[in-house]
């Protein structure tokens, strides 16, 4: 099941779009390309799951055979530095919650292996603020995905949400202190992106089940 990229703040990207201070940039190829390989990351455990690892390999062929081998390189370096910054600020907001001698232990529990710090300043800074929204939305949490399984508690649950609510300003403290993106255009453009990745997959179903 996708996410919906709104999130919790459907009124944030009309905000920034009623501001006459603030100038909005049309979505560049590469945010596009990183909205693709998102949709693409969000269907590919479904083929795998489904048709096994060879029809992964040919959803993966089919997403991606419209990039050139530069533009491909440009992107997976991207994502490895998006990821990667995403990941220490979940860190820091947690390392900054466990403020105590069992908060110390737990955040060890959590994070065997500390997320280096990102070195990010070669990213245009709006296709950051794209990646950071975006990875967070994408990891809003669901009923039975944590720690506990299925065996998590509704307010286990609740806590996990409200916890992910509040690292949302942190996450995306540059789009809240110079926001570039409009948060409407880019749903519309991940719509789109996960349309292309959704006819992908129907033609992949087609093909297995003849």
């Amino acid at each position: 099941m996708m996410r919906n990229l709104t999130g919790i703040l459907p009124r944030f990207g009309k905000n920034l779009k009623d501001s006459k201070y603030i100038t909005i940039m049309a979505i560049s190829e590469i945010e596009k390309h990183f909205l693709l390989v998102e949709a693409y990351y969000e269907a590919e455990d479904y083929i795998r799951q489904q048709y096994g690892d060879s029809a992964v390999s040919d959803f993966f062929a089919m997403t991606f055979s419209s990039l050139t081998k530069e533009e491909f390189e440009e992107l997976i370096d991207l994502r490895k530095t998006i990821l990667g910054a995403f990941g220490r600020r979940r860190y820091e907001v947690e390392r900054f919650r466990m403020q105590s001698k069992e908060g110390d232990d737990l955040l060890k529990r959590v994070w065997p292996d500390v997320p280096p710090i990102v070195d990010f300043n070669d990213i245009p800074f709006k296709t950051f603020q794209v990646g950071m929204y975006v990875l967070w939305v994408l990891s809003i949490p669901r009923k039975g995905d944590g720690y506990n399984g299925e065996d998590e508690t509704d307010e286990e649950f609740e806590r996990r949400k409200d916890w992910h609510d509040y690292l949302f300003g942190y996450v995306n403290q540059d789009a809240i202190l110079d926001p570039l993106i409009d948060i409407e255009e880019l749903i519309k453009e991940f719509t789109k992106q996960r349309e292309i990745i959704n006819n992908y997959v129907r033609i992949i179903v087609q093909n297995r089940n003849k």
